[in-house]
């Protein structure tokens, strides 16, 4: 470890409101959080001077961003009257064609008051940004299974652990899953809300969730079979530069509970370990992905040790471009050949492509849970898949979307997960469930070379769908996103 202090957040056993501590390598502490009743999600500035956490001043606030100089000085509240905001993260810059000089933002996990996830188990939570003044917010994710723990690549892009179906359709994952524990995998957005895919393969246990990027060109995360409290299981990794194919164990059960783990410069990264019974505290570790071993960095028999990070300076990811516009209230949505797919549908067996709108779940803000249900879904309509397999839509912008592949009978061949287009975006598969690896065949869409259908009748006309009542959309038919995530 470089000699210099590590950020991290402590928490007693059994359950104390957490506390933000400086330590340094010699075992000195110094609490970063007076003042707070809770903080916690340290994240350190590129330079190394400044944090972001969440906070509260008081246990009956809402979670919110805070900054301050590690020094101890300059605290400043980002976020406001916004619900709860948790995980924040400093962005690369963003850049626009009219704009004069690139800047950056931070994003966030927020929660959108009375939404709840899919599986009705907890509040939904999805990625927002804003400026670092709190201006500008902008949802970022739509995804009605939620998405979290977002962590920069290297390109900039944002890495995060999304929600993934829970209907019997996900298989890739291991079995036995138990209702309130839906799935989730890891996801790439770009900054501005735009292009969300499948990062890493669905293979090992299922649920994904803690992801950092090593210098060593590796995604490391935590991977689970059944949600805890503690977000705990063991660790996991793919290479940046083959996700979806390179995945591989790093941990064992016997090797104890690993959670929050955070880069360092060598290569290797900071974890918080206890062991496989849990009897004992959570402690920093030091962890080599290449050798699988671990040394003890720090540990307060009193507390739990967990979210260290190291504090000083990193370099700074690429910074991103943006083209969505939000004058213009739609996005475009087309595919190359839907015939591209590891399904392997006869040629011409999809005549039309229908068009869903999903809705959240609502319930009561102070209820504890929602119970399992699945989200509304509302008809925006129905259009003709070209003989080559392509098709082009304009669909409304920022909305959870589904799409459906239909025989000439109306019935549903092939469902995907929540997508969405921002303002002004125009969004492309190869295929349907492709590989993301391939590279489409050199022949031209035929629906390339049409005008985009407009899909989106007024709220007031868009029907609600049953699958109770409507057979031909089976809710079991839903897949989670492969590859490019349509």
């Amino acid at each position: 470890m470089d000699p210099a202090p590590a950020a991290g957040t402590e928490q007693a056993e059994p359950a104390s409101p957490p506390r933000l501590l400086l330590v340094w390598p010699n075992g000195a502490t110094r609490l970063l959080s007076a003042g707070f009743h809770s903080a916690c999600d340290p994240q350190v500035s590129f330079d190394g001077t400044r944090l972001l956490l969440a906070g509260r001043q008081k246990a009956s606030d809402p979670w919110n961003i805070y900054e301050a100089a590690l020094d101890g000085h300059g605290l400043r509240q980002i976020t406001s009257g916004l619900g709860d905001c948790r995980g924040p993260c400093y962005l690369g810059t963003l850049y626009t064609l009219d704009a004069p000089a690139p800047w950056h933002r931070i994003a966030f996990v927020g929660r959108r008051s009375g939404e709840w996830n899919e599986s009705g188990s907890a509040p939904l939570e999805n990625l927002y940004s804003c400026e670092r003044d709190g201006s500008s917010v902008r949802r970022l994710t739509f995804n009605l299974h939620g998405d979290a723990d977002a962590c920069l690549l290297d390109d900039g892009r944002l890495l995060l652990a999304g929600g993934l179906p829970v209907s019997k359709g996900t298989v890739p994952f291991s079995p036995g899953r138990k209702p309130g524990q839906p799935p989730t995998g890891l996801f790439a957005v770009n900054t501005d809300g735009t292009d969300f895919s499948l990062f890493a393969e669905p293979r090992g246990k299922r649920r994904r969730h803690s992801p950092c990027v090593t210098t060593q060109g590796l995604a490391v995360f935590v991977e689970s079979d059944v949600a805890c409290r503690d977000r705990a299981g063991t660790l996991a990794a793919v290479t940046l530069r083959r996700p979806l194919h390179s995945y591989r164990p790093l941990t064992q059960e016997a090797d104890g509970r690993f959670c929050s783990p955070a880069p360092l410069p060598d290569g290797r990264v900071l974890v918080c370990r206890r062991s496989p019974a849990g009897s004992d505290t959570y402690g920093v570790y030091c962890f080599d992905p290449a050798s699988g071993k671990y040394e003890l960095v720090f540990h307060d028999p009193q507390y739990h040790t967990i979210q260290a990070t190291l504090v000083g300076r990193r370099a700074e990811p690429d910074g991103r471009s943006s083209n969505v516009q939000d004058d213009d209230p739609h996005g475009k949505l087309y595919c190359l050949d839907v015939y591209t797919s590891d399904l392997k549908a006869p040629a011409g067996s999809v005549k039309r492509l229908r068009v869903l709108e999903g809705v959240p779940l609502r319930r009561d803000p102070a209820a504890s849970t929602a119970g399992g249900a699945p989200p509304a879904l509302r008809l925006l309509g129905e259009v003709a898949v070209g003989e080559d397999g392509s098709f082009n839509l304009e669909v409304p912008a920022n909305m959870p979307i589904q799409l459906q592949t239909l025989d000439a009978r109306g019935q549903t061949l092939r469902s995907c997960a929540w997508i969405w287009v921002k303002n002004h975006e125009s969004r492309g598969c190869i295929g349907c469930h492709e590989d993301g690896e391939l590279v489409p065949d050199n022949l031209f869409a035929k629906a390339l070379g049409t005008s985009s259908v407009l899909v989106c009748p007024p709220a007031g006309q868009r029907r609600a769908v049953d699958s109770r009542r409507d057979a031909p959309i089976p809710q079991t038919n839903v897949r989670e996103p492969e590859r490019g995530g349509m």
